[in-house]
């Protein structure tokens, strides 16, 4: 896909995509490859911060939350990947990544810290 046409749907580019379009992060990604000091990451339901998620999802049921996601929002364009672990260093983002490309070849996927 085109820059140009990915920056007038990703609601994260600025323009008027953000005030039209939608997304969501899945959290697939269970371990990150490096370990900063200052980061901690984890799985809880008491905090909500960056790095820390309620629980990890199966590349397979990510998939039906995206689906169940754009029955109630179908302007959402973005399909984020999300941690607590590093989002680009795990086989289940790119099984995530495989698997929501072929049933929705019209989203944006994208890994997010």
């Amino acid at each position: 896909m085109e820059f140009s046409k990915i920056s007038k749907l990703h609601p994260c580019l600025g323009g008027e995509a953000h005030l039209n379009y939608g997304r969501i992060h899945l959290p697939v990604s269970p371990s990150c490859n490096i370990q900063c000091r200052f980061c901690k990451r984890d799985c809880n339901d008491n905090e909500e911060r960056p790095g820390v998620v309620k629980g990890i999802l199966k590349p397979k049921d990510a998939v039906d939350i995206v689906k169940k996601a754009l029955e109630f929002c179908a302007k959402i364009t973005v399909v984020g990947i999300a941690g607590p672990g590093d989002t680009l260093a795990t086989t289940d983002t790119i099984e995530t990544f495989k698997l929501i490309d072929k049933a929705y070849r019209i989203l944006i996927l994208v890994g997010r810290c």
